[in-house]
């Protein structure tokens, strides 16, 4: 690539980054692949109108590295750390103001399920699925309420079951930055809807890069879903400054064959253009 093309690739670059950070839409999402510069764009972001934002994730790792670019520019947090802070301050249904977080609490309510009930139950998909009259779902409320203590689903549940019925007590910020979209469950997407009634809400992702489907009921159908919606007005991070131009092309030409197979039919249709000018 010549010095000429260079130019007009970190032109266009730039030009598509001030729309996001000029635009004064209340809600926007972010289709932002990887190496494509979410981060440096939420730091453009808040450096434009510093104010009060809060930068939600799902996993401690993403929130420290989001901590660590930012610094004190915004508040940077898993939905869980999060939520528990939330539960501190508002009434808390069944448990007190000195209940911990307890990430194994769902082990021991399975052991309590077989002793006090003769039969095995599981939990996840009960939160993450927010089947909420499900038996397994109030048995394990019933006994985090004995134990005053949550485990990282039922946080989450507890704070949307509160907003519900509390819509005041949503707090407000200048924006909400939501990372990582295309990895959310039923119950975090619930959660984010609720915020965003009260909130400017910025979402990024990229279905492409969707891994926790199996881990915690995740889909990348969530974000295909904000992005088709006429809610949500949609900007796009095309330029990968993580791989060189044959990763990029390899990957271009995978996409295309497997399209013209009729794969990938729900797919966001994306560009992923290799950016490295040094």
């Amino acid at each position: 690539m010549n010095t000429e093309e260079l130019i007009e690739q970190e032109a266009e670059r730039n030009r598509l980054t001030k729309a996001i950070v000029d635009s004064l839409e209340p809600k926007k999402i972010i289709v932002s692949g990887p190496g494509t510069g979410k981060t440096f764009l939420f730091g453009q972001i808040i450096d434009q109108k510093p104010g009060s934002y809060l930068v939600l994730t799902f996993i401690n790792n993403l929130a420290d590295k989001l901590k660590q670019e930012l610094g004190n520019k915004a508040k940077c947090c898993t939905f869980h750390s999060f939520c528990k802070s939330i539960l501190h301050k508002v009434g808390r249904k069944g448990i007190d103001d000195k209940f911990i977080l307890y990430p194994q609490l769902n082990l021991i309510v399975k052991s309590d399920a077989l002793l006090l009930l003769g039969k095995e139950l599981h939990f996840r998909q009960s939160f993450t699925q927010l089947k909420r009259k499900s038996p397994e779902l109030e048995f394990f409320i019933e006994r985090s309420n004995y134990y005053n203590a949550i485990s990282f689903d039922d946080s989450v549940f507890r704070v949307i079951e509160h907003f519900e019925q509390n819509p005041a007590d949503i707090p407000t910020f200048d924006q909400v930055l939501v990372d990582e979209y295309q990895d959310f469950n039923l119950l975090e997407v619930t959660f984010i809807d609720l915020i965003s009634q009260k909130n400017a809400i910025l979402i990024v992702g990229d279905d492409d890069q969707a891994l926790y489907g199996q881990l915690k009921d995740a889909s990348p159908q969530y974000i295909r879903e904000k992005y088709r919606s006429k809610e949500y007005k949609n900007f796009e991070l095309p330029f990968c400054s993580r791989c060189t131009t044959v990763i990029v092309d390899a990957i271009q030409d995978i996409l295309t064959m497997a399209m013209a197979f009729k794969k990938l039919q729900d797919r966001i249709n994306k560009t992923y253009i290799c950016y490295l000018p040094k």
